[in-house]
């Protein structure tokens, strides 16, 4: 079987792990939001080096312009995760009128592990990143954030393996089939989304795809009224977890695969 090498970086007594999204203090996991841990990963990823303000902001929001005050914050945020402040820097060092340098010492670790990460017996799920069908101003946080939740919640279930959300980002912004998607990840299902948000309220469709047969074994509507996004996250992958568990009915080898299962339909409020 082809080996693939997964990049694990060391510095003082944390762990940044590249596939799986973590950030580790011996062995602990410390909570980041996505776009705080890509400017850590970036930072890492070119330590010793200064990186200017625009390049970071134009790495890690793509598409959505941001002011500088954003950076800051996720900078702030980096900060008291890794347990600085103004009066002990240890690893992100400000260059006045430039940007940002990482100078803790950068430890590379090459993990050795088999193309597929997906050897249990299992059946294996990928959740794609979800995809906005309107314009709103917090589609860059809701999307992303609501699929790393998911992965997390999904993983915690003993009936299936979740793909690692890093598998899959690569599809994000992008016009896939599913299915093939499925099949280039090797796994049994795919999880699709898509949101839409009016006002205060959001709309979220989701799909469960059996690989295999094509067809569609688990669909949810899910409409809920916050302006706070990690509410909205929160609260969408709970009621999707809870759908696949129920769905599954303990005997998720069985009905998963489609033969024994047609589509559900619910509207939450």
């Amino acid at each position: 079987m082809n080996k693939t090498f997964r990049h694990i970086y060391r510095f003082g007594s944390f762990q940044l792990d590249e596939q799986e999204r973590r950030l580790t203090c011996e062995g602990n996991e410390i909570s980041l939001t996505l776009k705080a841990f890509e400017t850590l990963l970036l930072l890492v990823q070119h330590s010793g080096c200064v990186l200017e303000k625009r390049e970071i902001m134009d790495q890690i929001w793509r598409e959505t312009y941001v002011e500088e005050g954003t950076l800051a914050q996720n900078i702030f945020t980096l900060r008291r995760a890794l347990g600085e402040d103004s009066a002990n820097i240890q690893f992100i060092e400000t260059v006045p009128r430039k940007g940002y340098r990482f100078i803790g010492q950068v430890e590379i670790c090459n993990k050795e592990e088999n193309a597929s990460p997906l050897s249990s017996s299992l059946p294996a799920i990928a959740v794609l990143p979800f995809e906005s069908l309107n314009e709103c101003v917090d589609k860059e946080y809701l999307g992303p954030g609501l699929t790393d939740v998911l992965v997390t919640k999904l993983s915690n279930l003993s009936q299936i393996t979740v793909l690692p959300a890093a598998n899959t980002r690569k599809y994000a912004n992008l016009s896939y089939d599913p299915v093939q998607v499925g099949k280039e990840l090797s796994v049994d299902c795919v999880l699709t989304g898509s949101f839409q948000r009016a006002g205060t309220r959001t709309r979220t469709i989701v799909q469960l795809i059996n690989v295999e047969s094509e067809r569609v074994i688990l669909s949810e509507i899910i409409d809920h009224e916050s302006t706070d996004v990690f509410s909205a996250q929160d609260l969408i992958s709970e009621r999707v977890t809870r759908s696949i568990l129920q769905f599954s009915g303990g005997d998720c080898n069985n009905k998963i695969d489609g033969t024994n299962s047609g589509s559900t339909n619910r509207n939450n409020s």
